[in-house]
C-alpha cells in the first residue's frame, strides 16, 4: 500500500473520534434551534461530515481493486476536501470542548444566570460551527495561495572588513504539479526577483511526482535573476523521479547542482564556500564523507552549507566545522500546522528539531524555508509558502 494512502487512513482513524464528538454537538445544537428547518439542518450537517470519508473509501477501492492508483490521486477535489475536513474536525473539537467547559464553569458559579442563558446555548454552538467552517476554509485557501516574504536573517561574520552586505535569497520545495502550476510558480519567482538577490539557493524538490513537470519547474527557476547565480541540491522527489533529468533541465537554465561537493565563489571580493549535501530519505551522505566535505581546508571567509532535509546530524556537523550558515527545506513549515487547545501541532517536529525559520546552533545560523508547493496533501494550513532572505555582513 502506498505511503500516502497509509497516511490518509491513519489520519482518518485519528480524527474519527473527534468527528463523532463534533457531530454529536452539532446534532444537538441544530436540533434544538426553534426553527422549522431544524431537522433539515441536522441532516445536512450529518451528510456534510460523512462526506469527508469519501476520499479514504475511494483510495481503498482503487488500491484493492488494482486500478493503478498513483500519487496523482492527491490532485483531486476529494483529496483537498478530505484534508480540509481533517483540519476542520480538529479545530471544531477543541473550540466546542472549550465552549462546553466555559458553560460548565458558568453553571457551577451561578446556576440562576446559567438557566437564563441555557436556552441560547444551541444558537451559540450553531453559530460557532458555521463560523469555524468558513474560517478554516478561508485560511486554508489563503495559506495555500499566499507567499510570505520573511524578515531578513542577519548573519554577522567576524573578521570581515568589507562594508557591503551580501543578500542571499533562500527558496525550497517548488513541488511543481497540477496544484503548483505555472502561474503560482511565476508569482514565487517574481517575489524572489523583487528582492534583487546577490545569490539564490534552492534546497530541493523541484517536482512532486513523475517527470512531466521537471522542464516547467526548471524553466520557472531559470527566470530568477541573481548576480552570482542559482545553486541547488536534490530533494527526495528529485531523487525518486530522476536526478539525471533534473540536472539536465537545470543545466539548460544555468542552475548549478551541488552533489556532495564544495564550490568557491567570489562575492564582492569575499570568498564564499558553498557546500551542497545530499540528504534525503533514500540517499544520505556517509558520515565520514560528510565530515571530509565540511572540513575542506580551502580558504573561505564565509562558509555556507545546504541540504534538502534539515537533519540534526548535518546541521550539527556544519556547526562543528565552523560554518556560518546552514540552509534547508523539506518540511514545508509543517504544511498542516494545527492549533490544538494551548499547543501547536507541527508534524515536521517528528523528523527534525528545526521545522521552519531561524535557529542558532554553536555560532551557526540555520534557516529552514517552507517552500512553495505541497506533498501528501494538496493543502497548507498555518504554514504558508515563503521566501527567505539572509544578509551576510
Amino acid at each position: 500500500m502506498p505511503y500516502f494512502i497509509k497516511l490518509v487512513l491513519l489520519s482518518t482513524a485519528m480524527v474519527f473520534p473527534l468527528a463523532v464528538f463534533v457531530w454529536w454537538r452539532g446534532w444537538k445544537a441544530f436540533g434544538s434551534l426553534r426553527i422549522k428547518q431544524a431537522y433539515m439542518l441536522k441532516m445536512a450537517y450529518s451528510w456534510f461530515l460523512m462526506s469527508f470519508l469519501v476520499y479514504p473509501v475511494y483510495l481503498i477501492i482503487w488500491h484493492y481493486g488494482d486500478m493503478g492508483l498513483s500519487y496523482n490521486a492527491q490532485s483531486t477535489f476529494l483529496a483537498l476536501y478530505f484534508w480540509y475536513g481533517f483540519v476542520l474536525m480538529t479545530q471544531l473539537f477543541w473550540v466546542l470542548i472549550t465552549l462546553s467547559i466555559v458553560f460548565f464553569i458558568f453553571k457551577m458559579v451561578s446556576r440562576d444566570s446559567y438557566q437564563k442563558v441555557k436556552k441560547n446555548i444551541p444558537f451559540y454552538s450553531s453559530v460557532l460551527i458555521l463560523v469555524m467552517t468558513i474560517f478554516v476554509g478561508a485560511k486554508a485557501y489563503s495559506d495555500f495561495n499566499s507567499i510570505l516574504i520573511e524578515e531578513p536573517v542577519v548573519v554577522d561574520v567576524e573578521g570581515l572588513e568589507e562594508p557591503e552586505e551580501i543578500k542571499i535569497v533562500h527558496i525550497s520545495d517548488l513541488q511543481a504539479d497540477a496544484f503548483t502550476d505555472q502561474t503560482k510558480m511565476l508569482k514565487y519567482v517574481e517575489a524572489v526577483n523583487e528582492l534583487n538577490p546577490d545569490l539564490v539557493v534552492f534546497t530541493g524538490d523541484l517536482i512532486t511526482e513523475g517527470q512531466s513537470y521537471i522542464p516547467l519547474g526548471a524553466e520557472m527557476l531559470g527566470k530568477i535573476g541573481s548576480r552570482y547565480g542559482v545553486y541547488a541540491v536534490y530533494g527526495d522527489h528529485d531523487i525518486w523521479y530522476g536526478t539525471r533529468y533534473v540536472k539536465e533541465e537545470f543545466g539548460k537554465h544555468g542552475i548549478s547542482v551541488l552533489e556532495n561537493e564544495n564550490t568557491h565563489l567570489v562575492l564582492d571580493e569575499l570568498t564564499v564556500r558553498l557546500t551542497g549535501v545530499t540528504e534525503a530519505y533514500s540517499v544520505k551522505v556517509p558520515e565520514r564523507e560528510l565530515n571530509d566535505l565540511l572540513e575542506d581546508s580551502t580558504h573561505a571567509e564565509i562558509r555556507i552549507s545546504m541540504s534538502h532535509q534539515p537533519s540534526e546530524r548535518v546541521v550539527k556537523a556544519s556547526a562543528d566545522a565552523g560554518y556560518h550558515l546552514y540552509l534547508g527545506g523539506h518540511t514545508h513549515g509543517g504544511q498542516i500546522v494545527i492549533p490544538f487547545f494551548f499547543v501547536t501541532i507541527n508534524p515536521a517536529l517528528m523528523e527534525t528539531p528545526y521545522p521552519v525559520g531561524k535557529f542558532e546552533i554553536k555560532g551557526l545560523i540555520a534557516n529552514i524555508n517552507s517552500g512553495l508547493g505541497a506533498s501528501l496533501s494538496p493543502l497548507r494550513y498555518g504554514a504558508p509558502a515563503s521566501v527567505s532572505t539572509i544578509i551576510l555582513r
